[in-house]
């Protein structure tokens, strides 16, 4: 990195950094990992009957991530209602 011959971290100046520009978030398109030839396969679960695309492993559907939790690892506090 150039500084000016003028400039010393030992006369109070600071080194600013760049922040690293990161992309929105955005859904997932089926649609464009299929054109990248990116595996995706059409199942449906067997829990719900629901189609989900299948990606590594990983299920969609309409562009969202669907992950099975356990209700144990889920913390509430303060709620009202009932889960």
């Amino acid at each position: 990195m150039f500084l000016p011959a003028s400039f010393s971290e030992q006369d109070g100046g600071e080194v600013v950094k760049k922040k690293a520009f990161v992309p929105p978030p955005r859904f997932m398109n089926i649609d464009e990992a299929r054109e990248l030839h990116i595996r995706v396969e059409r199942r449906r679960d067997p829990m719900t009957g629901d189609y989900f695309e299948n990606i590594g492993g990983i299920l969609f559907k309409d562009g969202f991530m669907y992950k099975a939790v356990s209700l144990k690892s889920i913390i509430a506090q303060n709620c009202r209602g009932w889960i």
